[in-house]
């Protein structure tokens, strides 16, 4: 069973909150640099698929959602993740169809 937690109730004694991701590392600092309906329609859109050493690996179940980002988002997201990471990240983003 997978357990969530809403970000502002504490977790219960004894059960670890989940880590963030570095997608929702870089969430928290690209938020405020766009606007809302971008936000909410294409960067929430995003999923963290993988991460390596090299690599951030990103998926959206929209074709027309990830063209966009490739072209206008994901250089700025690539800055973002690399400053968080501190070494220099690739990033991918793939169309996951209906996998997710």
């Amino acid at each position: 069973m997978e357990l969530t937690y809403h970000p502002t109730i504490p977790a219960p004694d004894g059960i670890p909150l989940p880590e963030k991701t570095l997608w929702d590392k870089i969430l928290v600092q690209y938020k405020p640099e766009v606007d809302t309906r971008f936000y909410n329609g294409y960067l929430k859109a995003v999923d963290q698929i993988s991460l390596t050493d090299e690599v951030l690996t990103l998926g959206v179940n929209d074709q027309h959602k990830r063209e966009w980002l490739q072209d206008r988002a994901s250089n700025r997201i690539r800055q973002l993740a690399s400053g968080i990471a501190g070494r220099k990240i690739r990033v991918e983003i793939i169309y996951v169809g209906d996998m997710w």
